[in-house]
């Protein structure tokens, strides 16, 4: 039992005397505004707060009995044209030409793929080092990557050293997307974009993906012109072909190419967002219609009607409408639709106001309404709201 005891009592007193001699070999720094730049320790034996060497902002020992001065020969290098996905390196070289030892320390770099380096840490005055920037071209257009030394010169506690240059491209199209804008309905459209490669002698393109189905393509031989525009060493025109029967309303896709490089790598894909418009392919022309489409017939006295007439244009191969309906609402309203005896794909559509119809609003909550129903399996039902009112006879 004493035994025990003893032997724990032990164990207790090395630990003991072990934290003693512990507490009296660790320094404590402390960051007060009263003593910016300046390292503060606590004697150990009064237990003082000791004003020791000063310090720069970024924890360097700032020079006594003189000043260092940094002087880098460049802070810019440009490296020019890279292959994509290369790593490169360049050397800076920071003199000392002041009276006192320059020390140095590598701070944050701009990108993870950016390493800063130095030759030495310090540099005694007349001297000189070397700063080493490494980093990764990327596959983007253009690169710029640069690094930060954190000095104890008083004048230039930080400097900052930048490398940027182009990338040669891979592979890329001479638009990031392709945008169609407004197709014509009534007509095919085509339109061609560049592929081209800095980098490989010739390539073929393999395969397209597209949720599109009506959409064509096909590759074709690319010009001297081309290949000198886009300082390309091959290049290929993709034409894209959409037909007149599409349907109406918005077109968006994502076309995915696998291309096939000659230099035996494996195959590459090249995405490129496709957008467009394709507008209804019935248009109607009318005083009395609005660019949202909303046919205004205004206020009407009771008692007297209203009638207006409005032209509509079928845009497609096929402008015949032999099998078209219309229906209103409120149906007191009279409507006709009838093709003009000028002109292919015209129609006349008549809306009339019947004079007995009742005192009434519908310019907002409800709001009347036009459907033409056209049979056409492309043109499908044109829907139209119409706005107008009935007011009593003393009311205008």
């Amino acid at each position: 039992m004493w035994r025990v005891f003893w032997t724990a009592a032990g164990c207790i007193g090395v630990l003991i005397t072990f934290l003693v001699w512990a507490s009296n070999q660790v320094t404590f720094l402390y960051v007060h505004p009263r003593t910016h730049g300046y390292r503060v320790v606590i004697d150990r034996a009064t237990g003082a707060a000791v004003v020791t060497t000063p310090m720069t902002a970024h924890g360097l020992p700032v020079a006594e009995g003189g000043q260092p001065k940094a002087v880098a020969l460049e802070t810019e290098y440009n490296f020019g044209l890279m292959n994509p996905l290369t790593d490169g390196t360049h050397h800076f070289t920071v003199r000392n030409e002041g009276a006192a030892p320059l020390r140095l320390r590598v701070g944050p770099t701009s990108c993870k793929c950016t390493v800063g380096s130095l030759n030495k840490g310090e540099v005694l005055p007349g001297e000189s080092t070397t700063v080493s920037l490494q980093w990764n071209t990327g596959h983007q257009e253009h690169y710029a990557h640069g690094a930060t030394i954190y000095t104890n010169d008083p004048d230039h506690e930080s400097m900052e050293f930048l490398v940027q240059g182009n990338v040669r491209m891979l592979i890329g199209c001479d638009q990031t997307e392709i945008s169609l804008g407004s197709l014509p309905p009534d007509q095919p459209t085509v339109v061609e974009r560049v592929i081209y490669s800095q980098v490989w002698n010739a390539f073929t393109v393999k395969d397209l993906k597209k949720q599109t189905a009506a959409l064509e393509w096909e590759t074709l031989p690319a010009d001297e012109e081309l290949l000198t525009r886009f300082h390309a060493t091959s290049a290929q025109r993709l034409r894209l072909t959409l037909p007149a029967d599409i349907p109406h309303g918005r077109l968006t896709d994502n076309l995915q190419l696998s291309i096939i490089p000659d230099d035996g790598s494996d195959v590459h894909k090249l995405d490129l967002p496709l957008s467009g418009f394709v507008p209804q392919r019935v248009a109607i022309y009318g005083k009395a219609i609005d660019a949202e489409g909303i046919v205004d017939l205004g206020d009407v006295r009771e008692g007297n009607g209203r009638r207006i007439t409005l032209l509509v244009k079928v845009r497609d191969p096929e402008p015949e409408l032999p099998a078209a309906k219309v229906e209103v609402f409120p149906k007191f309203l009279a409507a006709t639709f009838q093709r003009r005896e000028s002109g292919k794909g015209l129609y006349e559509l008549t809306i009339e106001l019947p004079a007995d119809a009742p005192q009434c609003q519908y310019h907002s909550s409800p709001i009347g309404h036009i459907k033409i129903d056209s049979g056409h399996p492309r043109v499908g039902a044109v829907e139209l709201k119409l706005s107008f009112a009935v007011v009593p006879r003393e009311t205008l």
